[in-house]
């Protein structure tokens, strides 16, 4: 449960109120940056594509010139993805997505998709603890720092994995 002192709704409130109570500003100014602050946006992109590619394990390779991650002959791979901090807790949230996550292109790969089956997403919320499985059932509260990584099992020849697009928000 997130606590009432980080609440994105406690955040506008006390926003709204300042600019309510600032004498310098006009009518029109309080009404122009009262709009603004009640349409901040709360959601949070997480995506997780080639651009925020750590390491890859097994048959999977990182593809620079057309920014994707490729998955060779058939076997288990692996990619793991830079770790993200965030000054503001936020909510990752798993339910939004078949598998908690919705999957994206590949990049400029020609190569086809990694079927989403054959994906097994893991988050980890500190650097020492082990990976977790992140499936369409989890739900993480005032998170400030999340790694995630991908097992891969593909049955066919040379893929790509598409970038997974993660649904996360302010509390």
């Amino acid at each position: 449960m997130a606590s009432t002192v980080t609440t994105f709704a406690v955040f506008v409130t006390l926003l709204q109120r300042s600019i309510d109570l600032d004498p310098n500003l006009d009518t029109a100014t309080k009404a122009s940056l009262k709009t603004r602050a009640a349409n901040l946006a709360r959601q949070q992109d997480i995506v997780l594509d080639q651009s925020k590619l750590l390491s890859t394990s097994g048959q999977a390779t990182e593809d620079v010139t057309n920014r994707a991650i490729n998955i060779g002959s058939p076997g288990v791979s692996g990619a793991e993805f830079d770790p993200m901090s965030f000054v503001i807790p936020i909510r990752v949230d798993g339910t939004k997505g078949v598998h908690g996550f919705l999957m994206g292109h590949a990049g400029t790969s020609s190569n086809p998709l990694v079927d989403q089956a054959d994906i097994t997403l893991k988050y980890r919320l500190a650097s020492g603890d082990q990976y977790q499985k992140f499936d369409r059932n989890t739900v993480l509260d005032e998170v400030t720092w999340i790694q995630f990584s991908v097992d891969i099992v593909d049955p066919t020849a040379l893929s790509s994995l598409p970038a997974l697009h993660i649904h996360a928000e302010q509390v």
